[in-house]
């Protein structure tokens, strides 16, 4: 039994071939049949990855939203104007009718996007007011409502 080739037993002269391959294979089997939590867990950092994302850019698009409202009412301007005996205007402009609740709209679609990214960034983290906003399709009157 000198001449016995490596992998055979010497007992039973048969040959004993562990196959490395097969071995690796039933270790991914054993891995792949215990592997339920690790699955949950990585289906959990997904979603939640998702839903991280879906939020920043909700805040993003809010804050870009809010900044073009405040823009759009700053060149909201007082429309008439008083002229003295020289021509010259008088104190400050007024708004007319029009121009004023134009102001007002203008004004309460910035309070009310303003709210809803503050609750947003709350401790509550209440996103479904500014999913609403920031998905309107026309941001001014939408966000007045």
């Amino acid at each position: 039994m000198e001449n016995t080739p490596p992998n055979t037993d010497p007992q039973t002269g048969t040959a004993e071939v562990v196959a490395k391959s097969t071995e690796v294979v039933q270790r991914a089997a054993q891995a792949i049949a215990n592997s339920g939590p690790t699955v949950a867990q990585k289906v959990v950092d997904v979603l939640a990855t998702r839903e991280i994302e879906k939020r920043a850019n909700t805040l993003v698009t809010g804050l870009d939203k809010l900044t073009k409202l405040r823009g759009d009412a700053r060149k909201i301007k007082p429309d008439q104007l008083a002229y003295g005996a020289d021509c010259k205007p008088v104190g400050e402009g007024t708004y007319s009718k029009a121009k004023a609740e134009e102001l007002k709209k203008a004004n309460e679609a910035i309070d009310k996007l303003q709210a809803a990214l503050d609750l947003a960034l709350s401790d509550k983290a209440d996103f479904s007011k500014l999913y609403n906003l920031v998905n309107s399709s026309s941001g001014t009157s939408e966000a007045a409502e």
